[in-house]
């Protein structure tokens, strides 16, 4: 039977750790460390994707307004253009890139510009009766019966109105 010794305080005695057992705790340890420096990595990554992605809505949305009116629709200005070719040597955007990509896709593409609010639009084809007069009809489907018809006028006529801005006579 064994004495406790007075060195070992009364435990049983100690076994030295083998090299190999060394070895083995040290490469757990570095593993573990490589794990969690890997997943640092991985977020960090993640957070600068993330935040490039909100840089370049950011910036989208500045080309947007910028385009607001000139285009009908400034999708259209996307069809055409990344934003990389908008931006500056130092990677800002510049909204004088802007105008001028802009007003090279609309002298291409005409039919992408915002209609001028100082030219007539045309009367939608609901508007125009069977011999071309423009008139007003009822405000809804259950005013056909109750609603006195509208003298219809001309297209020169309505054109007239419309720019002096007169309603439809009564």
């Amino acid at each position: 039977m064994t004495t406790p010794t007075p060195e070992s305080g009364g435990d049983s005695p100690e076994l030295e750790p083998t090299d190999d057992q060394l070895r083995s705790d040290e490469a757990r340890r570095y593993r573990q460390k490589l794990r969690e420096t890997e997943a640092q990595a991985a977020q960090v990554i993640q957070d600068n994707i993330d935040r490039e992605a909100r840089l370049q809505a950011t910036e989208r949305l500045l080309v947007d307004q910028e385009l607001a009116g000139k285009f009908a629709d400034p999708r259209d200005f996307w069809t055409q253009t990344e934003l990389t070719a908008v931006r500056d040597e130092s990677g800002v955007v510049d909204l004088a890139m802007v105008a001028q990509r802009a007003d090279e896709l609309l002298s291409e593409h005409p039919h992408w510009a915002s209609p001028d609010p100082r030219v007539p639009q045309l009367a939608p084809t609901s508007a125009v009766g069977g011999q071309g007069l423009i008139g007003f009809g009822p405000r809804s489907v259950l005013d056909v019966d109750n609603v006195m018809p509208q003298p219809a006028r001309s297209f020169g006529q309505f054109l007239t109105d419309a720019a002096n801005a007169t309603p439809p006579p009564d």
